[in-house]
């Protein structure tokens, strides 16, 4: 039972309220600032203090000077004020302070106490279940960054070290699925600039001559139909952490404007002539080869080295292969706790096959390996994912295993195999959520809706010819 710490010097009054609360709680009473202090080192839920403390006792202090204390040695206690008639000053100065509420001697009933009582714990336990939800969200958003091996260890300690800096620009490499974007977001929630915003970007998403605006905003009267000022994505991330995806891609005219961002930190909109200053920690990710594409006249050398403050490779699971079995279980896990299925275990043969594929998706293929499997699982009502749920388990390209009949029958390269598996998961999630990408988006494990949206128009411009195979998805993003 929740346990309540009643502080009043007026032992009638104290006693009284102690009695009466007793048959809903589990009440202790304090005659003095002393006894206050013994009960809450006990461990107590909510703290009824009277505002006017004084009983002579060497070291006692007054109400307010007890509410300071509390609120500095306890701070997740509320405490209620209990205060006489005329003290409304008083009262308003302990709610400066950090009182929770008040409420007055004689003029309130027991159920006035039980409304203010209930509603502050249940507000305490709201806010632990938030904590802990906030827990779980970080455990389960590091997907990536999840395993035993060296390499893993190694960017857990680079991306702790950037973030615990929160100035630092940092450039993300590794292969398409190793996790670039929730390496970002971790960088986010390690860090002082965890009250701030997380924005990310991504220069494919938008065409060329919308990019611009999309990053830096525009003027009122900038183009045609800009009928208003509109801040950018930079501006928007003021304070906070600025994440630009795909940085390979970034038109070479954009490019400067970026060079100069990260010279003075400041931008012009679109249109604009005034300076916009910004505060932000710049995140930039990229799976192409920069210094390549510098040779090729695509990237401005200047802006490579400005990026590269600090990088950090995402490592492919090539580099780390022993980190395959604890990244399923944590996929399975994730699935579980969000209500997406009811699979608590992966069968050891499913997970032998896991580790022995070459995963060119990386950590993105594996996780929808395994979510798909516990679909299928879940759908003949099983709690284990078995090596027949297991998309492609018998086809499966094995490391060192290049024999003919590991081929579909239907022929066609590997890449394109896994592509259309790609889009079978996205069909999946789209006909379980009736058609509503958003929440598709979330079932599938993407934070932005928009990451999706550039993945499956990548695919699709790749494999043109795989787009009538799923009405959902040609419904819900071809043409967009």
């Amino acid at each position: 039972m929740r346990r309540i710490l009643v502080v009043d010097d007026d032992g009638e009054f104290r006693n009284t309220l102690v009695r009466t609360l007793a048959v809903h709680y589990n009440v202790v009473g304090a005659a003095n600032a002393a006894e206050a202090r013994a009960a809450l080192a006990h461990g107590v839920a909510l703290v009824l203090l009277d505002i006017r403390l004084v009983s002579g006792q060497p070291g006692d202090r007054e109400g307010l000077d007890l509410l300071r204390e509390v609120r500095t040695e306890h701070p997740h206690v509320p405490v209620v004020m209990i205060t006489a008639f005329g003290e409304l000053d008083t009262a308003v100065e302990a709610m400066r302070l950090g009182a929770a509420d008040y409420l007055q001697k004689g003029r309130v009933e027991l159920r006035d106490y039980r409304r203010v009582i209930d509603g502050l714990l249940e507000q305490r336990r709201l806010a632990r279940q938030v904590d802990q939800l906030r827990e779980d969200l970080d455990r389960l958003g590091s997907s990536a960054l999840v395993g035993n091996s060296r390499a893993i260890a190694e960017v857990r300690r680079q991306t702790a070290m950037v973030a615990a800096d929160g100035r630092a620009t940092v450039l993300l490499t590794g292969e398409t699925g190793t996790g670039k974007e929730l390496a970002a977001r971790l960088i986010h929630r390690q860090g002082w600039r965890r009250e701030g915003p997380f924005v990310a970007i991504a220069p494919s998403a938008f065409a060329p001559s919308l990019f611009e605006s999309e990053l830096f905003g525009h003027e009122k009267g900038a183009f045609t139909g800009a009928d208003r000022l509109r801040a950018g994505t930079v501006e928007k991330s003021d304070g906070g952490v600025l994440f630009l995806d795909e940085i390979g891609d970034l038109d070479v005219g954009v490019q400067v404007k970026l060079l100069r961002l990260l010279e003075s930190w400041s931008f012009t909109r679109v249109g604009g002539s005034d300076e916009v200053n910004v505060d932000i920690q710049f995140i930039v990710a990229t799976n192409r080869d920069l210094k390549e594409q510098m040779k090729l006249g695509r990237f401005r050398q200047d802006l490579y080295f400005r990026l590269n403050g600090v990088e950090i490779h995402l490592p492919s699971l090539m580099e780390r292969p022993e980190d395959v079995t604890l990244l399923a279980r944590h996929f399975l896990e994730r699935q579980r706790l969000v209500g997406n299925t009811h699979c608590n275990s992966i069968a050891a043969p499913a997970l032998a096959n896991l580790r022995a594929r070459e995963w060119p998706g990386n950590v993105r293929e594996l996780r929808n390996c395994v979510e798909l499997g516990a679909m299928r699982a879940d759908f003949d009502g099983r709690t284990e994912v078995k090596l027949e749920d297991l998309p492609g388990a018998s086809r499966s390209t094995l490391a060192g295993d290049r024999a003919a009949d590991a081929l579909p029958d239907s022929g066609g390269d590997l890449k394109e195999r896994l592509a259309e598996a790609e889009l079978a998961y996205v069909e999946g999630a789209l006909k379980r959520t009736g058609g509503r990408k958003v929440a598709a988006a979330r079932l599938l494990g993407h934070t932005d809706r928009f990451a999706l949206l550039r993945r499956v128009k990548s695919i699709l411009e790749q494999y043109p010819r795989l787009v009538d195979r799923y009405p959902l998805v040609k419904e819900g993003y071809v043409g967009r």
